[in-house]
């Protein structure tokens, strides 16, 4: 496919394609500006045709949230129920081993790998591994006992797991339907850009009022992995359990918007040292969270680095910094 002249690929879907809450944060503000503006009768159209894309695309995502919540949920449900697994192993060992000792041919023949067995491989297959041993205790009258205790764990670890799966399934079924929205949402905004271009082609800070620019900024990485944009703004890639310097000047008077673009929370502060100590009063960004502040706001008067913490220990972080003023 010949590549798209610049001037015609949305800048929308290149913009919002990761985060739905930006795209939600830029459509109230272009909203509240046709608001604004509505004594101008060319703009009530406009208002109306995103009111209406807006509506049905917040609906989408109040489900995706909700569906996220109950899948996070099950699964921390389904974590749980397994960590039962292991004191449960010792308890029926244990039982078995008053009937049969370790080197008989029935222990063996109840447990042919031994209890770290049950510790391997996916979770479905430990699943199976315990309905396997209900099986192979249902062959000893005398262990009646620990067969009905395995058999009803058993089926506990089968219903959670059916649960967690249906709501990942819904979770991605409505996340595919979301990211549908997103597209069609973005092709009106583009829509709408070109109108107000077509309006207004001598006058880009109108145009700037409805569409500002720091909430559609691309990204574009560097030779050392992180992304950068223009000199107003960059992309922090930081590494678990450190702290990361941003190589932008400021002043106290400098506003900042940061948006967490990565998947942990992080501290943002500023400071004259960057081996400084991270304040106790950190300003604390929640993955896909943004925060508008100035530079004042985030330490002392004169500090002159920005930095970002990540207490995270497994896991990177990414922020993304623009200069409004």
């Amino acid at each position: 496919m010949q590549k798209l002249p610049y001037f015609l690929r949305n800048p929308f879907l290149a913009a919002f394609a990761r985060s739905h809450k930006r795209l939600l944060t830029l459509v109230n503000h272009y909203m509240g500006q046709l608001e604004a503006g509505k004594s101008n009768a060319e703009l009530i159209p406009l208002l109306d045709q995103i009111q209406s894309a807006y509506q049905e695309y917040t609906g989408m995502y109040d489900a995706l949230i909700s569906t996220m919540g109950l899948r996070k949920g099950e699964t921390s449900r389904l974590a749980d129920t397994f960590k039962e697994l292991k004191k449960k192993l010792r308890h029926w060992k244990l039982l078995v081993v008053l009937e049969y000792d370790e080197k008989t041919p029935e222990y063996i023949s109840i447990f042919p790998g031994g209890i770290s067995a049950f510790s391997e491989g996916t979770i479905d297959e430990q699943i199976r591994q315990v309905n396997a041993l209900a099986g192979r205790l249902a062959s000893y009258p005398n262990l009646s006992t620990v067969h009905g205790e395995v058999v009803a764990y058993a089926a506990t670890l089968s219903q959670v797991r059916d649960t967690q799966q249906k709501q990942s399934g819904s979770a991605d079924d409505t996340s595919e339907v979301l990211n549908a929205k997103r597209t069609g949402l973005c092709n009106i905004l583009y829509a709408h850009l070109g109108w107000f271009i077509w309006k207004n082609p001598a006058n880009p800070e109108l145009i700037e009022k409805f569409f500002p620019y720091h909430l559609m900024r691309t990204h574009k990485k560097d030779e050392n992995g992180n992304e950068t944009g223009d000199e107003d703004g960059e992309t922090l890639a930081i590494p678990p359990a450190s702290v990361k310097a941003s190589g932008m000047t400021f002043t106290d008077d400098t506003t900042f918007s940061f948006y967490n673009s990565g998947h942990v929370a992080l501290g943002i502060y500023t400071a004259t040292d960057a081996n400084a100590t991270v304040p106790a009063g950190v300003h604390i960004l929640q993955p896909d969270e943004e925060l508008e502040i100035t530079a004042a706001g985030l330490g002392n008067a004169g500090n002159t680095l920005l930095l970002v913490n990540n207490p995270d220990a497994n896991t990177a972080g990414e922020l993304e910094i623009n200069v409004m003023e």
